[in-house]
Protein backbone atom coordinates (compact mmCIF):
# COMPACT_ATOMS: atom_id res chain seq x y z
CA UNK A 1 0.00 0.00 0.00
CA UNK A 2 1.30 3.46 -0.86
CA UNK A 3 0.20 6.66 0.85
CA UNK A 4 -0.67 9.32 -1.69
CA UNK A 5 -0.63 13.11 -1.24
CA UNK A 6 -4.19 13.34 -2.57
CA UNK A 7 -5.39 11.27 0.39
CA UNK A 8 -3.67 13.64 2.82
CA UNK A 9 -4.98 16.71 1.03
CA UNK A 10 -8.53 15.39 1.07
CA UNK A 11 -8.38 14.57 4.78
CA UNK A 12 -6.85 17.93 5.61
CA UNK A 13 -9.47 19.89 3.65
CA UNK A 14 -12.27 17.95 5.30
CA UNK A 15 -10.94 18.77 8.79
CA UNK A 16 -10.15 22.39 7.98
CA UNK A 17 -13.63 23.13 6.62
CA UNK A 18 -15.03 22.48 10.06
CA UNK A 19 -17.35 19.81 8.74
CA UNK A 20 -15.76 17.15 10.91
CA UNK A 21 -16.26 16.86 14.64
CA UNK A 22 -13.31 16.94 17.02
CA UNK A 23 -13.34 13.13 17.33
CA UNK A 24 -13.51 12.80 13.58
CA UNK A 25 -10.54 15.18 13.21
CA UNK A 26 -8.48 13.03 15.58
CA UNK A 27 -9.44 9.94 13.56
CA UNK A 28 -8.37 11.63 10.33
CA UNK A 29 -5.08 12.68 11.89
CA UNK A 30 -4.39 9.16 13.15
CA UNK A 31 -5.20 7.73 9.74
CA UNK A 32 -2.80 10.13 8.05
CA UNK A 33 0.07 9.28 10.41
CA UNK A 34 -0.55 5.54 10.19
CA UNK A 35 -0.74 5.77 6.43
CA UNK A 36 2.59 7.58 6.35
CA UNK A 37 4.18 4.86 8.52
CA UNK A 38 2.91 2.13 6.24
CA UNK A 39 4.17 3.99 3.21
CA UNK A 40 7.55 4.40 4.83
CA UNK A 41 7.87 0.71 5.63
CA UNK A 42 7.10 -0.24 2.05
CA UNK A 43 9.46 2.22 0.35
CA UNK A 44 12.70 0.82 -1.05
CA UNK A 45 15.24 3.65 -1.06
CA UNK A 46 17.57 3.95 -4.00
CA UNK A 47 20.65 4.17 -1.78
CA UNK A 48 22.34 1.25 -0.11
CA UNK A 49 21.51 2.49 3.41
CA UNK A 50 19.07 0.11 5.09
CA UNK A 51 15.62 1.32 6.09
CA UNK A 52 14.65 0.72 9.72
CA UNK A 53 11.12 -0.54 9.70
CA UNK A 54 8.66 0.53 12.31
CA UNK A 55 10.69 3.57 13.44
CA UNK A 56 8.38 6.55 14.14
CA UNK A 57 8.41 9.19 11.48
CA UNK A 58 10.99 11.92 12.13
CA UNK A 59 13.16 9.78 14.43
CA UNK A 60 16.17 10.13 12.14
CA UNK A 61 18.71 12.88 12.58
CA UNK A 62 17.55 16.25 11.28
CA UNK A 63 13.82 15.59 11.83
CA UNK A 64 13.56 13.42 8.73
CA UNK A 65 16.53 11.93 6.91
CA UNK A 66 16.16 11.63 3.16
CA UNK A 67 17.96 8.54 1.80
CA UNK A 68 17.09 9.07 -1.82
CA UNK A 69 14.15 8.62 -4.13
CA UNK A 70 11.10 10.79 -4.70
CA UNK A 71 8.72 8.72 -2.53
CA UNK A 72 10.24 10.34 0.60
CA UNK A 73 8.72 13.65 -0.43
CA UNK A 74 5.29 12.16 0.06
CA UNK A 75 6.22 11.21 3.62
CA UNK A 76 7.34 14.79 4.38
CA UNK A 77 4.07 16.19 3.06
CA UNK A 78 2.12 13.65 5.08
CA UNK A 79 3.88 14.77 8.27
CA UNK A 80 3.27 18.47 7.52
CA UNK A 81 -0.39 17.71 6.88
CA UNK A 82 -0.67 15.85 10.19
CA UNK A 83 0.92 18.69 12.17
CA UNK A 84 -1.42 21.28 10.67
CA UNK A 85 -4.51 19.26 11.49
CA UNK A 86 -3.43 18.74 15.10
CA UNK A 87 -2.70 22.47 15.52
CA UNK A 88 -6.06 23.53 14.18
CA UNK A 89 -7.90 20.97 16.26
CA UNK A 90 -6.29 22.41 19.40
CA UNK A 91 -7.32 26.02 18.77
CA UNK A 92 -10.19 27.64 20.66
CA UNK A 93 -11.10 28.61 24.20
CA UNK A 94 -9.26 25.65 25.68
CA UNK A 95 -5.85 26.84 24.44
CA UNK A 96 -2.84 26.89 26.74
CA UNK A 97 -2.09 30.62 27.05
CA UNK A 98 -2.81 34.25 26.27
CA UNK A 99 -0.68 37.14 25.06
CA UNK A 100 1.61 39.24 27.24
CA UNK A 101 2.24 43.01 26.93
CA UNK A 102 4.84 42.39 24.24
CA UNK A 103 2.54 40.24 22.10
CA UNK A 104 4.23 36.94 22.97
CA UNK A 105 2.36 33.84 24.08
CA UNK A 106 1.91 33.82 27.86
CA UNK A 107 1.13 30.74 29.93
CA UNK A 108 -1.82 30.66 32.32
CA UNK A 109 -0.96 30.84 36.03
CA UNK A 110 -3.21 30.07 38.95
CA UNK A 111 -3.70 33.09 41.22
CA UNK A 112 -6.36 32.54 43.86
CA UNK A 113 -9.44 31.13 42.15
CA UNK A 114 -8.41 32.44 38.74
CA UNK A 115 -6.23 31.25 35.90
CA UNK A 116 -4.47 34.33 34.52
CA UNK A 117 -2.29 34.94 31.47
CA UNK A 118 0.04 36.69 31.77
CA UNK A 119 0.72 36.66 35.52
CA UNK A 120 1.68 40.37 35.27
CA UNK A 121 1.67 43.07 32.60
CA UNK A 122 5.21 44.36 32.09
CA UNK A 123 5.29 47.03 29.39
CA UNK A 124 9.06 47.38 29.73
CA UNK A 125 10.64 50.69 28.77
CA UNK A 126 8.13 53.22 27.44
CA UNK A 127 8.01 56.95 26.71
CA UNK A 128 5.85 59.26 28.81
CA UNK A 129 4.12 60.59 25.68
CA UNK A 130 3.02 57.16 24.43
CA UNK A 131 0.00 55.49 26.08
CA UNK A 132 0.19 51.70 26.12
CA UNK A 133 -2.37 48.93 26.35
CA UNK A 134 -2.28 45.33 27.54
CA UNK A 135 -4.70 42.49 28.24
CA UNK A 136 -5.17 40.07 31.11
CA UNK A 137 -6.80 36.80 29.99
CA UNK A 138 -8.90 35.29 32.79
CA UNK A 139 -10.47 31.89 33.39
CA UNK A 140 -11.93 30.15 36.40
CA UNK A 141 -9.65 27.64 38.11
CA UNK A 142 -12.67 25.39 38.64
CA UNK A 143 -16.42 25.73 38.29
CA UNK A 144 -18.30 28.80 37.14
CA UNK A 145 -17.46 32.17 38.72
CA UNK A 146 -18.60 35.73 38.11
CA UNK A 147 -16.52 38.91 38.15
CA UNK A 148 -18.00 41.43 40.59
CA UNK A 149 -15.66 44.38 40.09
CA UNK A 150 -12.40 45.34 38.38
CA UNK A 151 -10.37 48.11 40.05
CA UNK A 152 -7.05 49.81 39.33
CA UNK A 153 -4.74 51.33 41.96
CA UNK A 154 -2.47 52.98 39.40
CA UNK A 155 -4.58 55.59 37.66
CA UNK A 156 -4.79 53.20 34.72
CA UNK A 157 -7.94 52.89 32.66
CA UNK A 158 -9.44 49.41 32.96
CA UNK A 159 -12.00 48.38 30.35
CA UNK A 160 -14.73 46.27 31.92
CA UNK A 161 -15.06 42.89 30.18
CA UNK A 162 -18.09 42.42 27.94
CA UNK A 163 -18.99 39.30 29.88
CA UNK A 164 -18.21 38.57 33.53
CA UNK A 165 -18.94 34.85 33.58
CA UNK A 166 -15.82 32.72 33.98
CA UNK A 167 -15.44 28.99 33.35
CA UNK A 168 -12.35 26.77 33.04
CA UNK A 169 -12.83 26.65 29.24
CA UNK A 170 -13.90 30.22 28.56
CA UNK A 171 -11.48 33.15 28.43
CA UNK A 172 -12.52 36.65 29.46
CA UNK A 173 -10.25 39.57 28.56
CA UNK A 174 -9.62 42.59 30.80
CA UNK A 175 -7.99 45.46 28.90
CA UNK A 176 -5.60 47.74 30.83
CA UNK A 177 -4.58 51.10 29.37
CA UNK A 178 -1.76 53.12 30.91
CA UNK A 179 -1.22 56.81 30.16
CA UNK A 180 2.28 57.57 31.51
CA UNK A 181 2.04 61.34 31.01
CA UNK A 182 3.58 63.18 33.95
CA UNK A 183 5.30 60.06 35.30
CA UNK A 184 8.92 58.94 35.21
CA UNK A 185 11.08 56.10 36.45
CA UNK A 186 9.99 52.63 37.61
CA UNK A 187 6.22 52.16 37.74
CA UNK A 188 4.43 49.31 39.52
CA UNK A 189 0.79 49.25 40.56
CA UNK A 190 -2.03 46.70 40.64
CA UNK A 191 -5.31 45.75 39.01
CA UNK A 192 -7.70 44.09 41.49
CA UNK A 193 -10.20 41.45 40.32
CA UNK A 194 -13.04 40.80 42.78
CA UNK A 195 -15.34 37.79 42.37
CA UNK A 196 -18.95 37.60 43.52
CA UNK A 197 -19.54 35.62 46.69
CA UNK A 198 -15.90 35.87 47.80
CA UNK A 199 -14.49 38.03 50.59
CA UNK A 200 -10.97 39.30 51.05
CA UNK A 201 -8.69 41.54 49.06
CA UNK A 202 -9.46 40.00 45.67
CA UNK A 203 -6.90 38.86 43.10
CA UNK A 204 -4.11 41.40 42.62
CA UNK A 205 -2.41 41.56 39.20
CA UNK A 206 0.74 43.65 38.79
CA UNK A 207 1.19 46.31 36.10
CA UNK A 208 4.82 47.36 35.52
CA UNK A 209 6.73 49.76 33.30
CA UNK A 210 9.89 51.84 33.21
CA UNK A 211 8.85 55.30 32.06
CA UNK A 212 11.24 57.59 30.22
CA UNK A 213 10.01 61.19 30.61
CA UNK A 214 9.93 63.26 27.43
CA UNK A 215 11.20 66.27 29.40
CA UNK A 216 13.67 65.41 32.16
CA UNK A 217 15.06 68.01 34.57
CA UNK A 218 17.33 67.05 37.41
CA UNK A 219 17.78 67.92 40.08
CA UNK A 220 14.72 70.10 40.60
CA UNK A 221 16.54 72.09 43.32
CA UNK A 222 20.18 72.85 44.13
CA UNK A 223 21.42 73.04 47.71
CA UNK A 224 24.85 74.07 48.97
CA UNK A 225 24.84 72.58 52.47
CA UNK A 226 27.12 72.88 55.51
CA UNK A 227 29.08 75.95 54.35
CA UNK A 228 31.32 77.88 56.69
CA UNK A 229 31.18 81.68 56.56
CA UNK A 230 33.20 82.97 53.59
CA UNK A 231 33.63 79.52 52.00
CA UNK A 232 33.08 79.04 48.25
CA UNK A 233 31.82 75.54 47.45
CA UNK A 234 32.21 73.61 44.20
CA UNK A 235 29.61 74.46 41.54
CA UNK A 236 26.54 72.24 41.13
CA UNK A 237 24.96 71.03 37.89
CA UNK A 238 21.41 70.94 36.49
CA UNK A 239 20.73 68.77 33.43
CA UNK A 240 17.78 69.35 31.11
CA UNK A 241 17.00 66.87 28.34
CA UNK A 242 14.19 65.92 25.99
CA UNK A 243 13.31 63.04 23.68
CA UNK A 244 12.30 65.55 20.98
CA UNK A 245 14.96 66.27 18.37
CA UNK A 246 13.94 69.94 17.99
CA UNK A 247 14.22 70.67 21.74
CA UNK A 248 16.01 73.93 22.61
CA UNK A 249 16.85 75.73 25.88
CA UNK A 250 17.48 79.44 26.49
CA UNK A 251 20.56 80.98 28.09
CA UNK A 252 19.25 81.04 31.65
CA UNK A 253 19.11 83.70 34.35
CA UNK A 254 20.17 83.67 38.01
CA UNK A 255 18.33 85.50 40.79
CA UNK A 256 19.53 85.75 44.38
CA UNK A 257 22.52 87.25 46.20
CA UNK A 258 25.73 85.23 46.01
CA UNK A 259 24.59 82.83 43.27
CA UNK A 260 26.00 82.92 39.73
CA UNK A 261 25.71 81.03 36.46
CA UNK A 262 29.13 79.54 35.75
CA UNK A 263 28.35 78.01 32.35
CA UNK A 264 25.68 76.67 30.03
CA UNK A 265 26.71 73.69 27.91
CA UNK A 266 25.07 71.71 25.12
CA UNK A 267 23.33 70.42 23.31
CA UNK A 268 24.67 66.88 23.22
CA UNK A 269 23.00 63.57 22.41
CA UNK A 270 22.72 60.92 25.11
CA UNK A 271 20.89 57.59 25.21
CA UNK A 272 21.41 53.96 24.24
CA UNK A 273 18.47 53.36 21.88
CA UNK A 274 17.09 55.36 18.92
CA UNK A 275 13.64 55.84 20.47
CA UNK A 276 15.16 56.97 23.77
CA UNK A 277 17.98 59.23 22.64
CA UNK A 278 17.86 62.58 24.40
CA UNK A 279 18.99 66.09 23.53
CA UNK A 280 20.66 67.40 26.69
CA UNK A 281 21.68 70.83 28.00
CA UNK A 282 23.67 71.54 31.18
CA UNK A 283 23.65 74.52 33.57
CA UNK A 284 26.49 74.94 36.09
CA UNK A 285 25.66 77.11 39.11
CA UNK A 286 28.07 78.47 41.73
CA UNK A 287 27.80 80.23 45.10
CA UNK A 288 30.29 82.94 46.10
CA UNK A 289 29.87 82.39 49.83
CA UNK A 290 28.61 84.63 52.63
CA UNK A 291 30.19 86.06 55.76
CA UNK A 292 27.14 85.72 57.98
CA UNK A 293 25.48 82.40 58.82
CA UNK A 294 21.98 81.75 57.56
CA UNK A 295 20.01 80.27 54.69
CA UNK A 296 20.44 82.06 51.37
CA UNK A 297 17.97 81.56 48.53
CA UNK A 298 18.10 82.10 44.80
CA UNK A 299 16.50 80.96 41.55
CA UNK A 300 17.71 79.61 38.20
CA UNK A 301 15.24 80.39 35.41
CA UNK A 302 15.36 79.36 31.77
CA UNK A 303 12.92 78.88 28.94
CA UNK A 304 12.68 75.73 26.85
CA UNK A 305 10.80 74.48 23.80
CA UNK A 306 8.22 72.38 25.63
CA UNK A 307 4.52 73.25 25.61
CA UNK A 308 3.83 71.68 29.00
CA UNK A 309 6.61 73.53 30.83
CA UNK A 310 7.82 76.52 28.77
CA UNK A 311 9.71 78.05 31.73
CA UNK A 312 11.62 75.99 34.26
CA UNK A 313 12.53 77.33 37.71
CA UNK A 314 15.18 75.67 39.85
CA UNK A 315 15.28 76.84 43.52
CA UNK A 316 18.77 77.54 44.86
CA UNK A 317 19.62 77.18 48.56
CA UNK A 318 22.87 77.80 50.43
CA UNK A 319 23.16 77.02 54.16
CA UNK A 320 26.03 78.94 55.76
CA UNK A 321 26.83 77.67 59.24
CA UNK A 322 29.52 78.03 61.85
CA UNK A 323 31.68 75.04 62.81
CA UNK A 324 29.15 74.38 65.54
CA UNK A 325 25.97 73.12 63.93
CA UNK A 326 22.76 74.67 65.30
CA UNK A 327 19.20 73.48 64.71
CA UNK A 328 17.00 75.34 64.10
CA UNK A 329 18.93 78.19 62.53
CA UNK A 330 16.04 80.63 63.10
CA UNK A 331 12.88 80.69 65.20
CA UNK A 332 9.71 82.29 63.82
CA UNK A 333 6.22 82.57 65.33
CA UNK A 334 2.94 84.20 64.38
CA UNK A 335 0.53 85.50 67.02
CA UNK A 336 -2.86 83.81 67.16
CA UNK A 337 -6.25 84.55 68.66
CA UNK A 338 -5.26 82.84 71.92
CA UNK A 339 -2.07 83.06 74.02
CA UNK A 340 0.51 80.36 73.24
CA UNK A 341 2.98 78.54 75.45
CA UNK A 342 6.30 77.94 73.73
CA UNK A 343 8.72 75.12 74.52
CA UNK A 344 11.24 75.00 71.69
CA UNK A 345 14.26 72.64 71.77
CA UNK A 346 17.57 73.89 70.34
CA UNK A 347 20.35 71.43 69.53
CA UNK A 348 24.04 72.15 69.08
CA UNK A 349 26.70 69.86 67.60
CA UNK A 350 30.45 70.45 67.51
CA UNK A 351 31.46 69.18 64.05
CA UNK A 352 35.09 68.35 64.83
CA UNK A 353 34.15 66.37 67.89
CA UNK A 354 35.43 67.06 71.36
CA UNK A 355 33.53 68.36 74.33
CA UNK A 356 31.11 71.26 73.84
CA UNK A 357 30.49 73.54 76.80
CA UNK A 358 28.03 76.46 76.93
CA UNK A 359 29.49 79.30 78.99
CA UNK A 360 26.68 81.89 78.88
CA UNK A 361 23.22 82.24 77.32
CA UNK A 362 21.00 85.29 76.81
CA UNK A 363 17.63 86.04 75.18
CA UNK A 364 17.20 89.52 73.66
CA UNK A 365 13.47 90.01 73.21
CA UNK A 366 10.95 92.83 73.83
CA UNK A 367 9.39 90.76 76.61
CA UNK A 368 12.70 89.43 77.84
CA UNK A 369 11.50 88.71 81.36
CA UNK A 370 8.98 86.07 80.18
CA UNK A 371 11.55 83.92 78.31
CA UNK A 372 14.27 81.65 79.62
CA UNK A 373 16.75 79.07 78.32
CA UNK A 374 17.25 75.76 80.08
CA UNK A 375 20.09 73.33 79.37
CA UNK A 376 19.10 69.67 79.46
CA UNK A 377 21.28 66.89 80.77
CA UNK A 378 23.23 65.36 77.90
CA UNK A 379 24.39 61.87 77.03
CA UNK A 380 27.87 61.24 78.51
CA UNK A 381 28.71 59.24 75.39
CA UNK A 382 28.05 62.34 73.22
CA UNK A 383 29.92 65.22 74.86
CA UNK A 384 29.95 67.15 71.55
CA UNK A 385 26.13 67.51 71.62
CA UNK A 386 24.13 69.96 73.73
CA UNK A 387 20.37 70.50 73.96
CA UNK A 388 18.69 73.67 75.20
CA UNK A 389 14.99 74.43 75.63
CA UNK A 390 13.56 77.90 75.07
CA UNK A 391 10.46 78.43 77.21
CA UNK A 392 8.12 81.39 77.10
CA UNK A 393 4.65 82.71 76.40
CA UNK A 394 3.27 84.53 73.37
CA UNK A 395 0.36 86.92 73.98
CA UNK A 396 -2.88 86.82 72.04
CA UNK A 397 -3.04 89.01 68.97
CA UNK A 398 -5.60 91.33 70.60
CA UNK A 399 -3.31 91.86 73.62
CA UNK A 400 -0.22 92.72 71.58
CA UNK A 401 0.36 96.41 70.83
CA UNK A 402 3.82 96.10 69.30
CA UNK A 403 4.86 96.36 65.63
CA UNK A 404 3.72 93.93 62.95
CA UNK A 405 7.19 92.34 62.88
CA UNK A 406 9.28 92.02 66.02
CA UNK A 407 12.83 90.67 65.99
CA UNK A 408 15.11 89.37 68.71
CA UNK A 409 17.92 86.87 69.16
CA UNK A 410 19.49 84.24 71.35
CA UNK A 411 23.19 84.73 72.12
CA UNK A 412 25.29 81.80 73.32
CA UNK A 413 28.99 81.80 74.20
CA UNK A 414 30.74 78.45 74.00
CA UNK A 415 34.09 76.99 74.94
CA UNK A 416 35.38 76.14 71.44
CA UNK A 417 38.49 77.35 69.63
CA UNK A 418 36.86 77.37 66.19
CA UNK A 419 33.84 79.43 67.33
CA UNK A 420 33.15 81.36 70.51
CA UNK A 421 29.67 82.84 69.92
CA UNK A 422 26.41 81.51 68.47
CA UNK A 423 23.52 83.78 67.45
CA UNK A 424 20.02 82.45 66.69
CA UNK A 425 17.56 85.01 65.21
CA UNK A 426 14.02 85.26 66.63
CA UNK A 427 11.11 86.68 64.60
CA UNK A 428 7.52 87.38 65.71
CA UNK A 429 4.70 88.25 63.28
CA UNK A 430 1.51 90.01 64.34
CA UNK A 431 -0.88 89.62 61.40
CA UNK A 432 -3.63 92.17 61.79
Amino acid sequence: MRFEWDDCKSAFNQANRGGASEDHQRELTTRIVRGSDRTRNEISPSSSEPVRRGVPLGAETGFMRRTGGEPWQGVGMALACAVLVVGLAGCGDAGGGGMDAGGAVAEFHRIGNLMVAPAELDFGRIRSDEPVEGVFHLRSSGGTRTIDKVEATCGCTVVEPSTKRLTPNRTVDVVVRLNPRGRSGPFQKSVIIRLKGETGQGVSLAVKAKIEPVLDVGPRALRFAGLRPGARPKPLTVRVSSLHEDFEVGEGKIEGEGFRLVARKGPRTVGDAPRFQRKEFTFIVGFDGAKEPGRYRGLLRFRCADDREPEIRIPLIADVEYPILVRPLRLTWALGAEPQKIRQPIRLLRRKGGRLKILTSKVEWPTEDSWRLKELAGDPALPQVKTLVLEGRLPALADFDGPVRTEGRIILTVDAEEQSEIVIPLVLYARR
